[in-house]
């Protein structure tokens, strides 16, 4: 079974004009070490996130771009990555200068500086600890509450191959509630959470 997932990757990764296997170390203290997730599994999270044109989306830690991609066969505002590992953003920007999408962005940097004003829709497939992913997550509320309130949008956000310290994590913010959650087909916890305030 392994090796027909490999096979059907490297087909889908081909189909879209990338290349975003295997696995890659990081030493920023609190991430987590790059590995790709199956094109069957990111489509069963995307699915279930409801992508529409009003969306602005971004994958947090998003390695080689493998998500990205596959996001920009959605309807969705704009895709945005952020990864600190610069040799991996540099492939992921490569990977998606190939797509057709028009809005299509990766930044290279840390996921707790980044400015996640204008994001609607955030995906995370365990790219850092819990510590650091409190770091972000309060990023993102105080992105959010320096935005106008008339222009405030609902956010959302899937995070793949939870840990009970991650979601306890994200029990201690307030400001979001887990509304969906299962588990896929390779095993890992899928946590969805939106904001309430």
């Amino acid at each position: 079974m392994h090796l027909l997932s490999k096979i059907a990757n490297a087909f889908e990764d081909f189909r879209l004009g990338i290349y975003a296997g295997g696995t890659a170390k990081t030493d920023k203290p609190g991430a987590v070490y790059y590995a790709s997730i199956d094109h069957k599994l990111i489509r069963e999270v995307l699915e279930r996130l409801r992508l529409s044109e009003d969306d602005d989306f971004i994958d947090i830690g998003c390695g080689k771009g493998r998500v990205l991609a596959v996001s920009a066969t959605y309807p969705v505002g704009s895709i945005l990555g952020v990864e600190y590992e610069p040799a991996l953003a540099d492939i992921a920007k490569i990977n998606v200068s190939r797509q057709a999408h028009p809005r299509i962005n990766v930044c290279q940097g840390a996921a707790e500086d980044f400015d996640y004003s204008k994001i609607t829709v955030a995906y995370a497939f365990n790219p850092v600890e819990a510590d650091v992913l409190d770091l972000i997550l309060s990023k993102i509320d105080r992105d959010r509450m320096n935005t106008h309130v008339s222009a405030r949008r609902p956010f959302r956000m899937a995070y793949v191959m939870e840990s009970p310290a991650q979601h306890a994590i994200f029990a201690s913010h307030s400001w979001l509630d887990r509304y969906d959650g299962f588990t896929n087909s390779a095993g890992h916890i899928v946590s969805f959470y939106r904001s309430i305030v």
